[in-house]
């Protein structure tokens, strides 16, 4: 049986991410906005938050440094409690030549959801395409969990930079504050 959240548990929102590596060591971070998925269909832009990370500690193996725009998918969560803290490390390859290609999905999980999204943006119309591509991406992973998912996609040629690096991101934790009006 197919689930489905409804857009009251799907955050959205845009960070600009930004990090690099020198040899075996480096540095990720992000900040943007972030909001529940209810609330921005309903027109009401009293209530985004600005979201930032702990800077997480990339090991791995890499060089360079690159920027970029990163779409940011938080599923089966009503409460922004529930965000902050929310660990949205893991495995990445890193590919920036001037343009930024993006992190490449290396976790099953990301990779799925990559897929089950691409999938979902097919039925995609302007009244319920988020929430399409939220629940491919749940159905896509067989999620059975009661705990937010989070995941992040690089917007491929959004950003500059030279790096290529294969890393995994260790401590990168979301924080949100409340936008002032």
């Amino acid at each position: 049986m197919a689930l489905s959240i409804p857009d009251y548990k799907i955050w959205v929102g845009s960070v600009l991410k930004y990090g690099g590596m020198l040899a075996v060591v480096g540095l990720e971070s992000l900040d943007g906005s972030i909001m529940r998925l209810d609330e921005l269909k309903s027109g009401n832009s009293g209530f985004p938050w600005y979201c930032y990370a702990t800077p997480g500690v990339r090991l791995g193996l890499g060089l360079g440094a690159s920027v970029g725009v990163s779409i940011i998918l938080v599923l089966n969560t009503q409460f922004y409690v529930d965000l902050h803290g929310l660990d949205i490390g893991g495995p990445g390859l890193n590919i920036a030549f001037e343009d930024r290609f993006g992190k490449i999905p290396l976790s099953e999980n990301e990779y799925k959801a990559f897929e089950a999204m691409a999938k979902g943006a097919m039925n995609m119309n302007q009244y319920n395409g988020v929430t399409n591509v939220a629940n491919a991406v749940i159905n896509g992973l067989n999620y059975s969990g009661s705990g937010p998912l989070a995941f992040m996609f690089d917007v491929p040629g959004a950003g500059t930079g030279l790096e290529l690096s294969a890393v995994y991101t260790l401590e990168y934790r979301l924080q949100l504050k409340a936008l002032t009006q």
